[in-house]
């Protein structure tokens, strides 16, 4: 097997032969759980990261939902069931598997819904 001439992936060139972009399919496949960090700071960039794979920025994907870039980067900080379930698509993994702090152990949202009730 020679050396290929450098492939487009998302219009991002790399250097890679046409083997090794069938193991990075392959591999973004098969994610499961224990890919996402744990550290919040680093999940937020390993999220980005993975949009950036699959040709999406913060701004592209708020464009596609119709919300701004700063409600999708709120998102990755804070709550937010609609954002969470799109980016999670976007993916490819269940919304529990990155966030498994807003979520119980069956896949639903572990926060109250709605605003909160005054006495």
């Amino acid at each position: 097997m020679g050396s290929c001439d450098p492939i487009r992936y998302n219009n991002i060139r790399t250097d890679l032969k046409s083997t090794d972009c069938i193991a990075i399919y392959i591999r973004m496949d098969t994610m499961d759980n224990s890919d996402v960090p744990r550290n919040p700071e680093h999940r937020r960039e390993w999220i980005k990261y993975q949009l950036r794979l699959r040709g999406y920025t913060l701004k592209a994907l708020g464009q596609e939902l119709r919300v701004s870039r700063h409600a999708v980067k709120l998102a990755l900080i804070k709550p937010y069931p609609r954002l969470e379930q799109a980016i999670a698509a976007k993916i490819g993994v269940p919304p529990h598997y990155i966030w498994p702090e807003r979520y119980d152990a069956a896949g639903h949202p572990s926060r109250p819904k709605g605003r909160p009730r005054n006495a």
